[in-house]
């Protein structure tokens, strides 16, 4: 009898252990399930977001598209003596512009025009200073 009573106690032991296990394991899940249900509730905030940027990306995008095409067709712009609101307009102005170029022309101000006074022309030598620099 003495080993009927050893295992039924044995196994008494095992199911406790067991229901305490069972126990730890339901605690474990309702914690990962509240976990699991603000990740959700986060990801979907975060999927609206994303979809939010989405489409304002895309409205921009189609306005730039808008004004780049529209600007060639319009000409010159009238002035409405407001800035203008739309920097997509503006960064099209910018791209128009020549690329930098090495040759400067000469500026007005240093072309002398006419003859000088006393009818000879200081900027060129004489055929006697000519002579006279070799």
């Amino acid at each position: 009898m003495k080993t009927s009573t050893d295992q039924i106690s044995a196994l008494q032991e095992d199911v406790d252990t067991h229901q305490s296990r069972i126990f730890e394991l339901k605690d474990s899940l309702k914690k990962t399930e509240s976990e699991s249900k603000k990740k959700d509730t986060r990801l979907k905030k975060i999927t609206a977001e994303l979809k939010e940027a989405k489409d304002t990306i895309l409205k921009l995008s189609a306005n730039q598209q808008r004004a780049t095409k529209a600007e060639p067709a319009a000409g010159k712009k009238e002035s409405t003596g407001k800035p203008d609101s739309n920097p997509a307009a503006k960064s099209g102005l910018a791209l128009g512009r020549r690329p930098y170029s090495s040759y400067k022309s000469i500026p007005e101000y240093a072309i002398q025009r006419g003859t000088p006074v006393g009818g000879q022309n200081n900027s060129m030598l004489s055929d006697d200073d000519i002579g006279w620099v070799d």
